[in-house]
Parts: C-alpha cells; sequence; structure tokens
C-alpha cells in the first residue's frame, strides 16, 4: 500500500545541501560503490550483511512514502554488542504532522518487519538491535535526532500486524516512545 507524503517542501536550505552532500560521499550513505567497488573499512561499516538489510527496509519505506527520500546505514550502538539503524529523509519531513506521522509509521513498518520475518531477512538473526535512529535536513540543522527502542518497534510493528491495534494507536504509541536528542 503506497501512502502519498503531502506537504512535503522542495525549498533547499544550507542544511539540505548539506546532507545531500554528505549523503553523496558517506560510505554508510552508498558512495562506497563509487570507489570502484572497495570495500569499506571495518569502522565505517560495522557489520557487512546489514547494509543489505538497510537497502531492503530503503525499498520498503520508499515504496510507502512513493518516492526516494529515505537512506538507511546501520550503525554500531553505544551498547557493546549491539546495532542501530539511522533513517535519513532526504527531505523535510520531522517538523510537518502528517509527514512525520507518515514517516515514523513506515520507519515503524520496515524495521519492524525486518525484526520479525527472518526468512526475507535472515542478516538480522542473532543481530541484537538497541534503536532507531531518524533525522531530516531541518533536524540536522537543528543538530537533533528522533530515537526509538528497537523492541518498542518490533513491539508495535507486531501488535499492528496481529490487529491488536489500529494505525492511528500505533501512531500514539510511537509518538510516546520517541525521544529527541542531540546528534552526537
Amino acid at each position: 500500500m503506497k501512502i502519498p507524503l503531502i506537504g512535503v517542501r522542495i525549498g533547499l536550505t544550507a542544511a539540505a545541501l548539506l546532507l545531500a552532500w554528505f549523503m553523496t560521499t558517506s560510505p554508510a550513505f552508498g558512495a562506497e560503490k563509487q570507489l570502484a567497488g572497495r570495500p569499506p573499512a571495518e569502522k565505517e561499516n560495522p557489520k557487512p550483511s546489514l547494509d543489505v538489510v538497510c537497502l531492503k527496509m530503503d525499498d520498503h519505506v520508499n515504496y510507502m512514502l512513493g518516492r526516494q527520500i529515505s537512506r538507511c546505514s546501520p550503525s554500531i550502538s553505544k551498547l557493546p554488542g549491539k546495532y542501530s539503524f539511522f533513517f535519513v529523509a532526504g527531505r523535510p519531513v520531522l517538523n510537518d504532522p502528517w509527514d512525520r506521522r507518515v514517516w515514523l509509521l513506515a520507519i515503524v513498518e520496515a524495521v519492524g518487519r525486518a525484526m520479525t520475518d527472518t526468512e526475507e531477512f535472515p542478516a538480522l538473526r542473532g543481530v541484537d538491535l538497541d534503536e532507531v535512529i531518524t533525522f531530516d535536513a531541518e533536524f540536522a540543522r537543528q543538530k537533533k535526532v528522533l530515537a526509538l527502542p528497537a523492541s518498542v518497534v518490533k513491539r508495535i510493528s507486531n501488535d499492528l500486524h496481529g490487529g491488536a491495534i489500529n494505525v492511528d494507536r500505533a501512531y500514539d504509541r510511537i509518538r510516546a516512545a520517541a525521544t529527541e536528542r542531540p546528534l552526537r
């Protein structure tokens, strides 16, 4: 099911240009493909199989939104032995209530599905996820991110697919669990 992303602003600010530059030059966002196929260093790419998971989750988020705006990158968490997923929106989506709702629901759907469907996402077997972090150009300008605990994401996704909650209740739970914090 495609959900149109209504009200997305197209203006380019300095933060958006900086974000676009980062997304095209950072190894975490696919720049390694531009480097003659050289694999990124272990420090830059903590678990190569998680890159494949991120690509599939990006495809899922972008399909649900009906446009290409999502970029996912795996990262080593602050907690030992755990990983996080960063989702960067190529357009401002977190300040508008409707766009924020659609964006967060799409991310929860994609990550929750990846965490529960071990047939389609075998790379996540045995991987301990800590949190899902997202930001857009405006949040980057303000030097902040929005974080959701991975356990909450999985629970909301399972409850939504199991029919225990509807989309409105799922978003209420996402809002309650999401925390804004400084970009580190």
